[in-house]
């Protein structure tokens, strides 16, 4: 498996990953688990929320980012993840919603711990509506 590492990395580049296909068992399962709230696992409930009907839970979209980080070449060198910054989710997942992974090299700079860089990251429904997005600061392996 290729890696990216910080002299590999270019500020602008973009990469992407994905799709991924969010079903209603799983918004339930996951729901179930870990976030039992009624709009999560219950549809009668869920269509007199605000939402309208099923959502998934924010830490449901969460570990769909991660599911998908996993999926990108070349796969990221990362050390250690230093902090998110400006994080958004400005639009609910639902059942059938397909989603895809962009992340963006916004800077890349040496410190004292390595290396840092600073990266926009969205998860998106593939018509292109932003469900999640962030800014991150990640130290990443040097050659």
């Amino acid at each position: 498996m290729t890696h990216l590492y910080f002299e590999d990395a270019e500020v602008g580049s973009i990469r992407r990953a994905g799709p991924y296909l969010v079903s209603k068992d799983e918004i339930i399962q996951f729901a179930k688990q870990y976030d039992p709230l009624p709009r999560h696992i219950d549809e009668e409930a869920a269509a007199r929320s605000i939402f309208g009907g099923l959502t998934a839970s924010s830490a449901h979209t969460f570990a769909v980012f991660i599911s998908l980080t996993t999926k990108l070449q070349p796969r990221l060198h990362v050390l250690a993840g230093m902090g998110f910054d400006e994080l958004r989710l400005p639009n609910a997942v639902r059942p059938g919603d397909e989603l895809d992974l962009e992340t963006t090299v916004l800077s890349l700079r040496p410190c004292h711990c390595g290396t840092v860089s600073c990266s926009r990251w969205r998860v998106r429904e593939l018509i292109d509506q932003t469900r999640f997005s962030f800014k991150a600061t990640l130290e990443k392996g040097i050659k």
